[in-house]
């Protein structure tokens, strides 16, 4: 199941006649150059094919869920075509290794060139000069598509466990406390990767749970401490532990799902916090979120969370791995 990453047209400040022509390229590009709106943010598309080419004219490829591009939404399984490619440079450079291929997309057969995958990493606020180089049947591995860390996990749901990239509002998801509640807003953010943003990865059965599990650096996960009951503790506090490393990628995928109350959720199995974003966490999440997400809570002061917590929080300097630390918390 490929994903990689896809800059939507609404994102983009100038292009020239570029992505004018649905079905066929622009020959004549050479020298125009391509900007974006500063604050553009790459989305991430699934795509479920039968083997590992994302080329022109194939029907096998198909969106794996729903996907909203410019505003529209489309449908599970509608088909994905890149119709072109260009060769783009980063403004003033002349170096063979920044050259980035860029691949049209249309989606459902149809319709106009919806945005474009792209070989390498995009920064918005860079200027990109088209060189001229094209090729209107384009075909290419995924593996050489700029891809998000996963974003697959599993979340328990009335229906059973769904990948989180499938949930939306409404959906009933299973909690520990309060058995199943709906999820009032679901967000995501695609964030470049330091080591302060690095998806921390747990193998399989550190937390009791049934796959590996990636989440971000800040999102707390449930442990039972020496000295008290089970508690919540920020999954970076963790690593150096058997089983708990960092992941090495460039660009993370990261999904918020806000109940009513803050609820603990199973996650691939394990026993992990729902959004609750404290003033920090608010203003990373970027504005579009920002904007939905104020629709149905206050931003947090200072100091504060949204909610108050399920369970007490153990500070990560505070949090150390003892012989009576219990991981597998399910109660």
């Amino acid at each position: 199941m490929p994903d990689f990453v896809i800059w939507e047209l609404d994102s983009v400040a100038s292009a020239g006649a570029a992505f004018d022509n649905p079905s066929s390229v622009d020959t004549g590009m050479e020298g125009t150059t391509l900007t974006f709106d500063p604050n553009a943010e790459p989305i991430m598309m699934s795509v479920v094919d039968d083997d590992n080419l994302f080329l022109d004219g194939s029907s096998s490829q198909r969106l794996d869920g729903p996907l909203t591009v410019n505003g529209v939404e489309y449908e599970d399984n509608v088909r994905v075509d890149p119709e072109y490619a260009y060769t783009i440079m980063p403004e003033g450079s002349d170096d063979p290794a920044d050259a980035i291929e860029i691949y049209a997309i249309r989606l459902d057969g149809g319709g106009p060139i919806v945005g474009f995958a792209a070989s390498g990493d995009i920064d918005p606020s860079q200027t990109y000069v088209f060189t001229g180089a094209y090729d209107d049947e384009p075909s290419t591995s995924y593996d050489n598509l700029f891809v998000c860390f996963a974003a697959h996990t599993l979340i328990r749901t009335k229906r059973g466990d769904l990948p989180v990239h499938m949930l939306r509002q409404g959906d009933l998801l299973q909690t520990l406390d309060n058995g199943c509640q709906p999820i009032v807003w679901i967000g995501h953010s695609i964030v470049h990767v330091t080591d302060k943003t690095a998806p921390v990865v747990f193998e399989q059965g550190v937390l009791g749970n049934e796959a590996r599990l990636s989440v971000s650096p800040q999102h707390r996960v449930l442990v039972r401490s020496e000295t008290g009951g089970p508690s919540l503790v920020a999954a970076k506090a963790m690593l150096g532990m058997p089983g708990v490393s960092q992941a090495n990628a460039r660009l993370a995928h990261y999904y918020h799902v806000l109940l009513e109350r803050h609820e603990l959720l199973l996650s691939e199995g394990a026993s992990t916090e729902s959004f609750n974003p404290g003033f920090q966490g608010w203003q990373m999440l970027g504005k579009r979120n920002q904007r939905s997400l104020s629709r149905f809570v206050t931003a947090p002061l200072r100091g504060q969370h949204v909610y108050s917590m399920a369970r007490p929080v153990i500070r990560p300097g505070r949090w150390t791995m003892g012989p009576q630390t219990q991981l597998r918390v399910t109660a």
